[in-house]
């Protein structure tokens, strides 16, 4: 598989991971900003100076981002231990990165907020039983170098050392059948079920994948009627 198709698994598993990308997404609070939204972000077009960097984690282990036994897709997540959405998310990454180190994508967290200690950082690793390696950017270079506007924010970068997607996680969407919600058109409210009609619980996501190899676009196709049967089989229910 060539390094275009590897860096568009590499987004895919930065969006929901492989499987997911196609169906229904369980919409994300406000990400709080981050320390560095301030700083323009990179240029996508030209080298970030990031792959075969070296970087420490929370324990002083050194490592070269990006590099096994050659360069490979790199996944860096921008974290703050004081942010909701952060701690949220973080046991959540656990499964993104077993299945990113599985495609032999390099995944790292990275926190950079100047406030936060390192004592602090152990103790929100330790607290959501983090697994992929923590990375303690208290020079910033890591945040000069991408210029994270949110936190938590997601970057990925080819073996080539460009910048191919930034944002978030994911996507989620949720239908808000409660009391509470003003704009909820059932008082008091109903049970709904999946369906066409804006009354009805319904969420559709589309992503547009570029392959460099006939092989692999034939099995975004199959991967996309898999999808469909999966939906039809949900509105028989």
């Amino acid at each position: 598989m060539r390094n275009r198709t590897r860096v568009l698994l590499a987004v895919g598993v930065c969006l929901t991971v492989f499987g997911l990308v196609f169906g229904q997404l369980p919409i994300l609070a406000q990400a709080d900003p981050s320390p560095h939204a301030h700083i323009p972000p990179p240029s996508p077009d030209g080298p970030v100076g990031l792959i075969g960097r070296r970087s420490l984690d929370l324990d002083g282990r050194l490592h070269l981002l990006g590099l096994g036994d050659t360069a490979r897709p790199l996944v860096l997540v921008f974290l703050d231990t004081a942010c909701p959405i952060s701690t949220r998310y973080a046991p959540y990454l656990n499964e993104l990165f077993r299945q990113a180190d599985a495609a032999q994508l390099d995944f790292y967290g990275v926190i950079s907020a100047p406030q936060v200690t390192p004592q602090d950082a152990r103790q929100f690793r330790d607290q959501y039983q983090l697994r992929y390696p923590l990375l303690f950017d208290s020079s910033g270079d890591l945040a000069l170098a991408l210029r994270p506007q949110v936190v938590p924010e997601v970057f990925v970068i080819d073996p080539s050392d460009r910048l191919v997607y930034r944002g978030r996680i994911d996507a989620w969407f949720t239908y808000d059948n409660s009391v509470a919600n003003s704009d909820n058109p059932h008082s008091p409210p109903e049970r709904i079920r999946w369906g066409w009609q804006s009354t009805d619980e319904m969420c559709e996501f589309y992503l547009t994948a570029v392959t460099d190899d006939p092989r692999d676009e034939r099995r975004l196709a199959a991967a996309e009627r898999a999808s469909w049967r999966r939906s039809a089989e949900v509105r028989k229910r």
